[in-house]
């Protein structure tokens, strides 16, 4: 290669490096913003979130929209039944999701392939189609305006998206120890939670993760399935701090940020255990 080429090559190489960074810095300013400005809000008196035109930055923190949110409203109760409805869901999908997967990959039937794929196609259908349908059941059955009516209905997403995560990560699991076990004396169930469930538990984190997250976020059936406050949960529970026309910005901000805290944590803590469920699940299926 000539010396021109070569030049010419490393200004390219340098443009493209300028170009990609110049990219990565502005999806980060999109994306940091508006937690930036949420955060900022939920510490500034009513005095300057309302004053025009805004300030980037504020000295005068403060901790009133803090104390109001826990002592003036019902959000401690939202964010319980948060808390409690998340967790109860995500136990009782990722046992069942668990051993649906396993069925499949595992269990030589006929159409598991096309149970599989109908599984993957549940989870797609618009949570806007099944609400209805979904209220006629959970009337029947006397949940409604409870927090079970939610646990039930958010298994209609949360156990196909778990099972259809689990079959990728279980197919990259190889079924010799299972064999061997069995082969030792175990039966098909004592292999499934002795040996496979300890070896795919990566991937069960990652889809506990997951579905944790989808139950915690969700608005329309918790919105749809509750009317009383002390069953809402923390997504439609600050819908209700804004009063007719008054917009709190401070409390609402105030939430925003305490809700956004469990999630952010628990990916922090377990960054390395969810993503190394999500690329070894990805190598196969």
């Amino acid at each position: 290669m000539k010396k021109g080429q070569k030049l010419t090559l490393k200004k390219n190489r340098f443009k493209g490096r300028i170009l990609l960074w110049l990219g990565i810095a502005l999806f980060l300013i999109i994306t940091v913003i508006p937690f930036y400005w949420m955060f900022l809000t939920s510490f500034r008196p009513d005095v300057e979130i309302y004053s025009w035109p805004p300030k980037l930055f504020t000295s005068n923190f403060t901790l009133i929209h803090y104390i109001k949110l826990f002592t003036k409203s019902k959000f401690p109760i939202f964010l319980k039944n948060s808390i409690l409805i998340s967790a109860i869901v995500t136990l009782i999908t990722v046992t069942i999701s668990s051993m649906g997967a396993f069925s499949i990959v595992r269990l030589q039937f006929k159409n598991s392939a096309f149970l599989s794929k109908s599984i993957l196609f549940t989870y797609l259908i618009p949570q806007a189609i099944l609400f209805i349908p979904l209220l006629v059941v959970i009337n029947k059955l006397n949940l409604f305006n409870t927090k079970w009516a939610l646990v039930v209905s958010y298994y209609t997403f949360s156990v196909p998206f778990c099972i259809w995560m689990l079959i990728s990560y279980f197919k990259s699991v190889p079924p010799d120890m299972e064999e061997c076990a069995m082969i030792d004396g175990c039966t098909r169930f004592q292999s499934f939670y002795k040996i496979l469930l300890p070896m795919a538990a990566p991937g069960i984190g990652a889809a506990a993760l997951f579905t944790f997250t989808l139950a915690w976020n969700e608005f329309l059936y918790a919105l749809v399935f509750t009317q009383s406050l002390t069953e809402k949960t923390v997504p439609v529970g600050i819908s209700h701090l804004m009063l007719s026309d008054v917009y709190k910005w401070g409390m609402m901000m105030a939430a925003s940020v305490i809700s956004s805290i469990p999630i952010v944590v628990i990916y922090f803590i377990t960054q390395r255990f969810m993503i190394t469920g999500i690329t070894a699940g990805s190598t196969k299926g």
